[in-house]
């Protein structure tokens, strides 16, 4: 029961944060439609990386499964970024847009502040388990 309330916590904290960066970002870049585009894939992105760290914490992961996880995401979510940048390019220029840079870094900075702060909070979760599972011997 502790975990999910930690999941939930690591899911308000992580979309506060990001949509702060989000929204300063938004700010810095003069973004319009990538705002909202961002905004809404922070949602799914917060909700997702949860889902990942409440699998790795119900099959018993350890700190190093979530370290694992956490990359996993990072890597994927940069190989994303840059097939939607490739599957943008047209035939006529095979160069990347400067008009996608807001889109990209709307995407993808609050991605990574979402990934780092649940894994953080999950991560600290499951040193306190850890720690408390070595000072209490299991009954048995």
């Amino acid at each position: 029961m502790r975990a999910l309330g930690i999941l939930a916590l690591a899911v308000i904290v992580s979309w506060v944060v990001a949509g702060f960066v989000q929204v300063a970002l938004g700010i810095e870049l003069n973004a319009h439609e990538e705002l909202i585009i961002g905004m809404m894939a922070e949602v799914a992105l917060a909700l997702l990386v949860a889902v990942v760290f409440g699998l790795v914490l119900a099959f018993r992961g350890g700190r190093r499964a979530l370290a694992i996880a956490a990359v996993a995401i990072v890597v994927l979510g940069v190989a994303s970024l840059a097939g939607l940048e490739a599957f943008s390019m047209s035939d006529a220029a095979r160069a990347i847009d400067p008009s996608d840079f807001p889109l990209l870094i709307e995407l993808g900075l609050p991605g990574l502040v979402t990934v780092l702060i649940q894994w953080w909070l999950v991560r600290a979760h499951v040193k306190r388990q850890t720690a408390r599972a070595t000072l209490v011997p299991a009954e048995g």
